[in-house]
């Protein structure tokens, strides 16, 4: 066996009479829950001392026929980010991750066409922000967050303690550029996060927030935002 392909659909499946809220909730932290699972295949792996890679071959929210669409989300975003970060700061851990689809195929798509022509979900938005706006290697960073608790959803487990707040600091080859990705997990909240950078001299900055389109399954528009 070479490697090992794996698809992260979470959470999957909703009990009867589930709460939007608590789904959303399981939903965005799951990439913590993902992390763990990966970390402890690899565990596993090194014990039989064979070379097998690991491959997260999908990854998007679960795609529910609910009136949330929630591979069309913010929530879906949110939980896409928080699994870029885990990708991006342990690069060691899979050999490599495809989102589940880019363009027009299945409800898993974050390039969509319809009757009114081509549009794309928040997710879309994210994997762009991921692409252009961080830097080739991972500097150490510290963040400190506030914490919640996340039930038990699915194929997500309860998760104590989860941090609302999530962070990955790269910068480029040269070393004369940082970037600080931070991510709210919170469906209501905003924070001010003081940024502190040590042992280099700061000449310019710059922000850049992602405004984000979530599309219903109505046909309504609106616009939503990671703050």
């Amino acid at each position: 066996m070479d490697g090992i392909s794996i698809h992260y659909y979470s959470p999957q499946h909703l009990p009867i009479g589930y709460s939007d809220t608590d789904v959303f909730k399981a939903s965005v932290f799951s990439p913590i829950s993902v992390k763990e699972r990966i970390t402890e295949a690899q565990k596993l792996i090194s014990k039989i001392g064979y070379d097998i890679k690991i491959a997260v071959t999908e990854y998007n929210a679960m795609y529910f026929h609910s009136l949330r669409h929630r591979t069309r989300s913010m929530e879906a975003a949110i939980q896409v980010a928080g699994l870029l970060n885990v990708f991006l700061s342990y690069p060691g851990m899979t050999d490599h991750n495809d989102y589940s689809c880019l363009a027009q195929f299945w409800d898993g798509s974050c390039i969509r066409f319809g009757t009114k022509g081509l549009y794309t979900t928040p997710t879309y938005d994210i994997l762009n922000l991921y692409s252009n706006k961080r830097g080739e290697m991972k500097i150490m960073s510290q963040l400190n967050s506030p914490t919640v608790q996340s039930l038990q959803i699915g194929n997500t487990p309860a998760i104590t303690n989860a941090k609302i707040l999530d962070g990955l600091v790269t910068r480029n080859k040269r070393g004369n550029k940082i970037y600080i990705s931070l991510l709210n997990r919170s469906e209501t909240d905003s924070y001010s996060i003081p940024i502190s950078i040590k042992n280099c001299k700061v000449s310019n900055y710059g922000g850049f927030t992602q405004w984000l389109q979530t599309i219903f399954l109505m046909k309504t528009h609106g616009w939503s935002r990671i703050r």
